[in-house]
């Protein structure tokens, strides 16, 4: 495709003055940029996004997730960072689970659903850096759940892959499969018993899911779909307010969140890798993959094995960001040789990332997730609302950092991050797609500030997977480079849909100006004013 501009992007980045928003769908990045209009903060913009994306994307997330975020208050050049992840019901246990038969953690199903954490941590953001109404921020997601919204064409590609899992249960299919078919691309899809959850949400508050009328009717079907979940298990969860993590790369510092999210491994590959010369070695050439992949599969060795709740972990989790454990890997690694230890085997779950940027230059970086598409495949009774499968992360091994204990927070893969330079925020972002995400990131970031890509010339770029035994590469990725891989020992798949969808909002200080860039591979957009 030839563009008069003078740039490698498949289309133009956005730019704007007062605001901006992204998001994975349309919709919902219009009805951030509406509350940025109204005056309304960052986090409220990021709240009325994550909203929209529970009726317009629900296979993805909502309020049945868990979400974790990055917020810069910019009257307090203070940055927080928010832990809104829910723990395992107290009646869950691997002595449960054996006792039932199973011999690893389930993939989907009620032994998987732990305490929904998305509502309480948006509700946590509202009060502590909310300007509009708590009402308000609820109406669009009721219009479109209620009057209906027409179905973008890769959101109906990825729910018609999950078709099965909606047959398998009726209930989920009764709301999911109303034709008996998934949308169409252009159909109008209608979620009226979700319209009427978050009418209540929106009336009597977050109180209402966690230790309400509303709790009442989730616990009530979850015990019927044979999960241990109680009102007590709702009652007790509480979202924490957290310190971010960074390192320094290429003359920013990177924030991430702390365990029980896999920011560290994010930090972790940067610090491994910091010191390459990648621009000699050419972006997405065989060296360059190679050197990522090698520093991929350490740092996951280090997330599968040592990552976990902060409170159950054995080891501080700042360890694997010291000297001793970057300068092991250097140590290890052959420049012409894929090392012989593989990952275990990674499929690529998807989520939802938003980003939103206000006149005051607040910055809300927020990610949301059910985790597998559909998460446990089970809608909590005529709520509408679909329950997680974060559960399914835990390890069965009772011994493991990241084993299944009741009270206990699951590793996940979600992440949100936030660059600075000189000690202010300069790029926010996100990489949606679970064990693809710190990979994702990684690759972005030194599109950036490696090899000097525009926002949207670097979400456009070819991106390759390693999903725990072989390297998946995007089509743009020519086949001599996957034969130089090949010779030097990796082995290399075919897969789609797994490369991650990017989000990302750049601040140029120098200008004031907000720059926006949003993925081809998902319907969403970068919208400013």
């Amino acid at each position: 495709m030839d563009r008069p501009a003078n740039t490698d992007s498949y289309r133009s980045a956005v730019y704007a003055q007062s605001g901006m928003c992204a998001s994975s769908q349309s919709l919902a990045t219009v009805s951030g940029l509406d509350v940025l209009k109204r005056g309304g903060s960052a986090a409220d913009a990021a709240i009325n996004m994550l909203n929209t994306l529970t009726v317009v994307e629900p296979f993805m997330n909502g309020l049945g997730g868990d979400m974790f975020g990055l917020y810069f208050d910019a009257s307090k050049n203070e940055l927080a960072g928010i832990n809104s992840s829910g723990p395992a019901p107290a009646g869950l246990s691997i002595k449960l689970l054996k006792s039932l038969g199973h011999k690893e953690m389930p993939q989907s199903g009620p032994l998987t659903v732990t305490v929904p954490g998305a509502l309480a941590g948006i509700s946590e953001l509202h009060n502590r850096y909310g300007k509009l109404c708590w009402e308000d921020l609820f109406q669009q997601a009721i219009k479109y759940a209620e009057g209906g919204f027409p179905l973008s064409e890769i959101i109906s590609y990825e729910w018609h892959a999950e078709i099965q899992l909606l047959k398998d249960n009726p209930e989920t299919a009764h709301i999911y499969l109303p034709l008996g078919h998934t949308p169409r691309p252009g159909e109008v899809f209608r979620n009226q018993p979700l319209a009427d959850t978050l009418k209540l949400i929106a009336n009597k508050g977050a109180q209402t899911f966690y230790r309400g009328e509303l709790c009442e009717k989730i616990c009530t079907a979850m015990t019927a779909a044979g999960s241990p979940l109680t009102v007590d298990d709702f009652s007790g969860f509480t979202p924490e307010w957290v310190d971010p993590i960074s390192v320094n790369y290429k003359g920013r510092e990177v924030f991430a969140l702390p365990p029980n999210c896999q920011g560290i491994t994010v930090l972790e590959m940067l610090r491994m890798l910091d010191g390459f010369d990648f621009k000699k070695m050419g972006l997405n050439s065989s060296e360059y993959i190679h050197t990522l992949v090698e520093a991929k599969k350490y740092a996951f060795l280090d997330r599968d094995t040592k990552i976990a709740d902060p409170g159950f972990m054995t080891d501080d989790f700042h360890k694997l960001l010291s000297d001793q454990n970057i300068n092991s890997f250097k140590e290890q690694f052959n420049p012409v040789c894929a090392s012989e230890f593989s990952n275990k085997p990674l499929h690529c779950s998807n989520t939802v990332y938003v980003v939103a940027v206000d006149e005051k230059r607040n910055v809300a970086s927020f990610i949301s997730s059910i985790y597998d598409h559909f998460g446990s495949g089970i809608v909590a009774g005529d709520t509408g609302i679909l329950m997680q499968n974060r559960g399914s992360l835990f390890s069965f091994d009772k011994n493991h950092p990241n084993s299944l204990k009741p009270g206990k927070r699951p590793l996940h893969t979600i992440i949100p991050s936030i660059v600075f330079k000189n000690k202010k925020p300069e790029f926010a972002f996100g990489v949606m797609g679970g064990h693809m995400q710190p990979q994702g990131q990684v690759q972005i970031l030194n599109n950036m500030y490696v090899f000097g890509l525009g926002i949207q010339e670097a979400s456009d770029q070819s991106r390759f997977f390693h999903d725990g035994s072989e390297i998946c590469l995007e089509s743009g990725i020519p086949f001599k480079t996957e034969r130089k891989l090949i010779e030097k020992g990796h082995k290399t798949g075919t897969q789609i849909d797994v490369f991650g969808g990017f989000q990302g909002i750049w601040i140029d200080h120098d200008n004031d100006v907000l720059i926006g860039g949003s993925d081809l591979r998902k319907d969403g957009c970068a919208i400013g004013y």
